[in-house]
Formats: structure tokens, C-alpha cells, sequence
């Protein structure tokens, strides 16, 4: 091939085009436009745990729900688990909603504070 000196650099050129405009609309479809990915977030109303900002969320690639900060890069709060307005009774951090659980656990790992939420079968909103 071209490689060994052997070739037609205009035919590969041709075929490196060709598969590059056949795989630009599946890349396209794969990750979506930024406007796309910016209408699969919501507001959740509850401040980031880290800056105070508005904490959002977000769906991923699989369809998984996530929460983040709206200021993410600058930002890089995170979690798969449900940030609550509710502050911890023995410290003072945020309560989180365990994923796929009905329970709330404090944002601050040291602290431990853990609550089985009573009589809610609430799910976590989707994005």
C-alpha cells in the first residue's frame, strides 16, 4: 500500500473521504448536536452542594439519570444519587435520595446519617 511507497494517494484519499462522510452521520446520531443534549437536562430545585448553583438533570448516553452542577466544567459536582433540599440532623450537609431507593443518606461520607423515607413510593424525576 501506500505505506511501502506503492499506491494511488488520490484513490486513498477518495476512500478516506468516503468513509469519513459515512461515518459522520453515525457519530451524529451516536452523541447527538449540543442543542439535543442541552434540552435532555431539567432543573432540579436544589442548590449545588459544592458552589450553590442550580443543580441539574441530566440523562447520559444510556439513558441513565444523573445529577450535576449547572457550572460544570468550572463545577464538578456530580452524583447518581437524588440531591434533597433537606439538610442532615446531625450535621448540617445535604440529603441525598439513594438511586433506586427509598432512603436518604447524607452527602457527607464521615457523617453516616442514614433514613429509610416512610410511605413514599415517589420516584426520582426524569430528565
Amino acid at each position: 500500500g501506500l505505506a511501502k511507497g506503492k499506491g494511488d494517494s488520490d484513490a486513498a484519499q477518495q476512500h478516506a473521504r468516503q468513509l469519513i462522510n459515512e461515518l459522520i452521520p453515525l457519530i451524529d446520531n451516536q452523541t447527538g448536536t449540543v442543542d439535543q443534549i442541552k434540552q435532555k437536562t431539567k432543573e432540579l430545585d436544589v442548590p449545588c452542594p459544592k458552589c450553590g448553583s442550580k443543580v441539574l438533570i441530566r440523562t447520559g448516553r444510556n439513558k441513565t439519570v444523573f445529577y450535576s452542577c449547572e457550572r460544570y466544567p468550572a463545577c464538578d459536582f456530580s452524583s447518581w444519587d437524588m440531591p434533597t433540599a433537606e439538610k442532615c440532623p446531625r450535621c448540617g450537609e445535604l440529603l441525598f435520595r439513594k438511586k433506586g431507593k427509598p432512603v436518604l443518606v447524607c452527602h457527607n461520607k464521615a457523617c453516616g446519617y442514614r433514613r429509610e423515607i416512610e410511605g413514599n413510593r415517589e420516584e426520582a424525576p426524569e430528565a
